[in-house]
């Protein structure tokens, strides 16, 4: 986080991590989406319609279109089934995407619980990263590929920015970190997790 934070042009780099969960709703029953249920721990890209956003180990937050088709209240606790052990968990807060309306079901936690649930602990899975105002996103690229170590890559995203991930192919060109998940962005990320305690990062985007 140091290296790509101290990388000129780089104005915010944001750890994520996500993972798959099977959230329960009011009848026992597992929430139902056009896809898997997608845990990840809360990001600048959610804003909250109703209630707060999650803090400590037993709460979470829900999309709002989720939480309407489920039936979900906001103060009750929910079962939540993750890939070793499940927990019950209060739902707090409500949120809504920058990027608008998913049809997948999305759950969120805080940093620290996230870590925990879905990685172990480890680290995270990438590190979004806004470019400042007035910089050539190619050039930053460019400038984290020679200042990141060979376990991570630059990686073009979804979005108008790159990213950093896991190195799991030969680190791609700059040509590939053009313009462009849950952000928008190129990615840079290490071939493997690397465990750094709670601010661990196993890859980098740029939003």
């Amino acid at each position: 986080m140091d290296q790509i934070e101290s990388t000129e042009g780089v104005a915010v780099a944001q750890p994520r991590v996500s993972g798959r969960v099977e959230l329960e709703g009011p009848d026992g029953d597992p929430v139902e989406g056009v896809g898997p249920t997608v845990a990840a721990n809360l990001t600048d890209r959610a804003m909250f319609v109703n209630g707060r956003a999650p803090a400590g180990s037993t709460e979470f937050a829900v999309d709002a279109s989720t939480a309407r088709s489920a039936s979900l209240v906001i103060g009750r606790t929910y079962q939540i089934r993750f890939a070793q052990h499940s927990m019950r968990m209060v739902l707090v807060g409500t949120f809504e995407l920058d990027a608008g309306r998913s049809d997948v079901p999305l759950v969120a936690f805080d940093d620290e619980t996230a870590l925990r649930l879905l990685n172990d602990g480890v680290g995270y899975d990438e590190v979004a990263i806004t470019v400042a105002v007035g910089e050539d996103r190619d050039e930053v690229a460019i400038r984290l590929i020679e200042a990141l170590p060979d376990t991570m890559e630059v990686l073009p995203g979804d979005g108008a920015q790159p990213a950093a991930m896991p190195s799991t192919a030969p680190p791609a060109a700059p040509s590939t970190a053009r313009s462009g998940s849950v952000p928008s962005s190129d990615a840079v990320a290490p071939s493997q997790r690397v465990p750094r305690g709670p601010d661990a990062t196993t890859g980098t985007s740029l939003d």
